[in-house]
């Protein structure tokens, strides 16, 4: 590429970002991959480069640059505005073979920039975080929108504290001058703040260098499930497999609904702590937002797949013995 520093549009297509796709888990083929992907702007007709094909309709843009082409604002709201007038397109990348950058579009004209990656970063650890973003498995799973909601948290966290951070350094001195007196006041105030600028910085590299974890699961990586084993008895009585965690709960849900009458066992909708459904007749909870994520069950029930690993076996776990069945995961 050095040798080469004005390496034009249709060679990084070629050369770098038909690989990467592919490294996503996206299959070049035509009913995976749509070029030049038509999207109607008004009056007018625009063209993405890539369209990233699910059940026939797009679910991932990607918009290429050439090497020698500095990524900005302009490009930005280029990808935006094909997401903004392509309704169902979540997820988008821009990038120019050197830079990556990785949206999430929500709603609004403006989506959310997830992250940027250099290229050597992104040769270095492939499978980080925000790049899974966009992996075929990711994105069918619905695990691409617990990514994106952990560093859209992260991003709102580090927005509070930078725009608070005099009220809430007020807030820690005063607990600690409780403490000790106000001896130290000056020496405290001053601490305080150094303290919530460091925790802005360290969380600011956390979203930059994607270590940002999974709650209450120690690995980088999203895991697939093996299997969820229900025994009856000392019997295993149902082997769920399906391929990802929100399936699978589903797919056990499922089974104790039609095989062990669960719907008799429980309330409608059933709201195991203060708000949220787990199983409801609607894709609801009890105040009327609507469930993040969820599948459809037997009956026209749903349940809500919106949690982590460690919450999706807790709830699991809980109805499965209210059916007198024990539950062994194997994801």
């Amino acid at each position: 590429m050095e040798d080469d520093p004005q390496m034009g549009e249709t060679n990084t297509k070629t050369m770098l970002i038909k690989s990467f796709i592919e490294a996503l888990g996206w299959n070049f083929v035509p009913s995976e991959i749509k070029l030049e992907y038509k999207i109607q702007m008004g009056t007018q007709n625009k063209k993405v480069d890539y369209a990233l094909m699910l059940n026939k309709a797009p679910s991932v843009f990607v918009e290429a640059k050439g090497l020698d082409t500095t990524l900005s604002k302009r490009h930005r709201s280029q990808i935006e505005s094909y997401m903004h007038n392509e309704e169902g397109v979540k997820w988008g990348l821009l990038t120019n073979g050197k830079k990556y950058q990785f949206y999430m579009y929500s709603g609004s004209p403006s989506s959310l920039l997830l992250g940027e990656i250099p290229l050597e970063q992104l040769s270095q650890d492939p499978k980080t975080k925000i790049v899974r973003t966009l992996s075929k498995k990711s994105v069918e799973a619905g695990e691409s929108e617990q990514i994106a909601e952990k560093i859209r948290d992260r991003k709102n966290a580090i927005s509070t504290l930078k725009d608070n951070k005099d009220v809430i350094a007020e807030d820690v001195a005063g607990v600690l001058t409780d403490r000790i007196g106000d001896s130290l006041l000056n020496t405290v105030e001053t601490e305080a703040k150094e303290f919530v600028d460091s925790l802005v910085e360290e969380m600011k590299e956390d979203v930059s260098d994607n270590k940002l974890k999974s709650d209450g699961d120690d690995e980088e990586k999203i895991k697939y499930s093996e299997d969820i084993s229900m025994i009856k008895n000392g019997n295993i009585v149902k082997v769920v497999k399906k391929g990802s965690q929100a399936d699978e709960m589903a797919e056990a849900v499922n089974y104790l609904i039609e095989e062990e009458s669960l719907l008799e066992l429980i309330p409608i909708p059933y709201v195991p702590g203060n708000k949220k459904s787990i199983v409801n007749n609607e894709p609801k909870h009890p105040n009327g937002d609507k469930m993040r994520m969820s599948k459809k069950l037997s009956e026209n029930y749903y349940v809500d797949t919106h949690m982590n690993k460690s919450t999706k076996e807790k709830h699991i776990k809980e109805l499965a013995k209210m059916c007198g069945l024990k539950v062994k995961f194997g994801w």
